[in-house]
């Protein structure tokens, strides 16, 4: 698999992990720089769907929050699709906050 495909693969969530086992330490910075960004979008979405899952247990606050960590999770997804689009014609996407965040180094 070359560079180009590589960093459009790793933002599919679990093959993203897979990845990052495999190939994280060898890989060039750039496809380091995308495994990172999918890890911490992956672990952001998984987070969303849990809370919102523990929190739809209160009657009405729990709708509310039910929504508002939907649209986190929903707007990380759009954010993995938007970043694998820019990997995809060789660009670097930073996403503010979750670029900081680095797993391989």
């Amino acid at each position: 698999m070359n560079a180009k495909t590589t960093r459009i693969v790793t933002y599919v969530p679990i093959i993203g992990f897979i990845l990052a086992l495999t190939i994280g330490e060898r890989a060039d910075e750039e496809t380091k720089f995308n495994i990172n960004q999918s890890i911490t979008l992956s672990v952001l979405m998984f987070a969303c769907g849990l809370c919102g899952i523990i929190f739809g247990i209160i009657p009405i606050l729990g709708l509310i929050m039910r929504i508002i960590f939907g649209l986190i999770g929903f707007g990380a997804f759009v954010l993995a699709i938007i970043a694998a689009v820019f990997a995809g014609i060789d660009q670097r996407f930073e996403i503010p906050v979750v670029s900081m965040f680095v797993f391989i180094k």
